[in-house]
């Protein structure tokens, strides 16, 4: 099944702040204007700002200011951001004259131009600081296939864009130079044992300009097979013509990079599947809050433990955490499960995805089954929810990535919520 890329490469979190910084100089400017606009004046205000920042929005993702590939340069930076304001500021004062409003429609809008200028000028750089402060968090570990010197152009390149990556070393197809001077994780020969080792998500293979992509075919094979994404860098001499083509999927510098990926890379859904989860579990532990208490002071009474007890699982990519449940509880209807509602929150799980496996069990996974931690695990999913008579958990658990949506979650949450009512055991 071929997945959209639509939005893989889009920065999510610099789009979600500029909406927001939008949204404060608007709340601040209602605020200085509330003794000067009534009511139906306040809604003409607020259609004026809606419209702006559309506007500003769709022009700066058209100048691809969202996309993590670009390289962060404050005077380009500020030229985009700027024209974007500029056209926003003109089309909506345009209209502002087309339907001529009262003067206090007039001055706030004029006054909000203004301070929102101030405000993502400010932004821009402040944004750019915390995006370098979470580029470490939860992002893709990484290795490299191909000579030293071609790594070096490509990281300098990679570093002036937002895109995350966490670099563990590079992975040898010949002998190790004599002046090494970055980690080398193996011979590429060993790729399988490698990525089990270093639990990897990412392979960056970088490639000559007369290479032969049937060389590494075999290694990427073996990395999709395990649901590793690949991403093939091309180190090719530019032509004008080429420079200025769009024919690649994507680019980092001078370095075209062609992405193959098994799970979903799409910025935007991974978005609203963190929200999801978090929005859901922290209402979930809101409403279940009397029963945990109930159920943990039961725990503390029954056993001699303490009242969590913690299992370890194998979550995203072979990477160990702590299953939370709570000490000497069973009951048909999962009670002992709900700390999980925490494994979410934190992150090492999700609401719905594949079935978490035991340290003992990922040792005996072969290579295909490897693509089943390829994303992270969930409360519940396709192995409690589909046909288990006639699918066995592997099975089960591919098909819920081959198949993945934000609407077959949905789906899932709402069959299982129909499980723990109906009282059927979970599996």
């Amino acid at each position: 099944m071929n997945r959209s890329n639509k939005g893989a490469n889009t920065n999510i979190i610099q789009m979600f702040e500029d909406i927001v910084v939008l949204l404060l100089v608007y709340l601040i400017e209602r605020r200085i204007f509330e003794n000067v606009i009534g009511k139906e004046t306040s809604l003409k205000c607020l259609a004026l700002v809606v419209v702006f920042c559309a506007i500003y929005i769709l022009a700066n993702k058209e100048a691809r200011i969202y996309n993590v590939t670009l390289f962060f340069y404050m005077d380009r930076f500020w030229r985009i951001l700027s024209k974007s304001w500029l056209l926003a500021a003109v089309i909506t004062m345009g209209l502002m004259y087309v339907y001529n409003p009262q003067d206090n429609v007039r001055s706030f809008h004029l006054h909000f131009l203004g301070a929102t200028y101030i405000a993502i000028c400010i932004n821009m750089v402040f944004s750019r600081f915390i995006q370098m402060a979470l580029n470490n968090y939860q992002a893709p570990r990484a290795a490299y296939v191909g000579t030293f010197e071609e790594y070096e152009k490509f990281h300098y390149f990679l570093n002036k864009t937002s895109l995350k990556v966490a670099e563990l070393g590079y992975i040898l197809e010949g002998k190790v130079p004599e002046n090494k001077v970055f980690n080398v994780l193996g011979q590429i020969d060993e790729l399988e044992n490698i990525i089990r080792k270093n639990e990897l998500d990412q392979v960056y293979f970088i490639m000559h300009s007369d290479d032969n992509i049937a060389r590494i075919q075999p290694f990427i094979d073996i990395c999709l097979e395990m649901g590793i994404t690949v991403r093939v860098v091309m180190d090719v001499s530019y032509s004008q013509q080429m420079y200025s083509s769009n024919s690649y999927v994507s680019s980092i510098g001078t370095f075209p990079v062609i992405t193959y990926h098994t799970v979903a890379l799409n910025s935007y859904e991974q978005f609203i599947k963190r929200l999801m989860d978090l929005l859901i579990s922290l209402t979930c532990g809101v409403i279940v809050s009397p029963i945990m208490v109930t159920t943990a002071v039961v725990a503390k009474l029954v056993s001699k433990g303490p009242v969590i007890y913690k299992e370890k699982r194998i979550g995203l990519n072979g990477r160990q955490f702590d299953l939370y449940r709570f000490n000497g509880i069973k009951t048909k209807l999962g009670i002992e499960n709900l700390p999980q509602l925490f494994n979410v929150i934190k992150g090492d799980m999700s609401l719905v995805g594949t079935r978490p496996p035991t340290v003992a069990e990922l040792d005996t996974f072969e290579r295909s089954q490897w693509r089943r931690v390829s994303i992270k695990p969930g409360l519940t999913g396709l192995w409690q929810t589909g046909n288990q008579i006639e699918s066995n958990s592997v099975e089960l658990d591919l098909r819920y990535i081959d198949s993945w949506s934000i609407w077959s979650d949905m789906i899932i949450l709402v069959k299982s919520l129909g499980i723990w009512i109906t009282g059927r055991t979970v599996h």
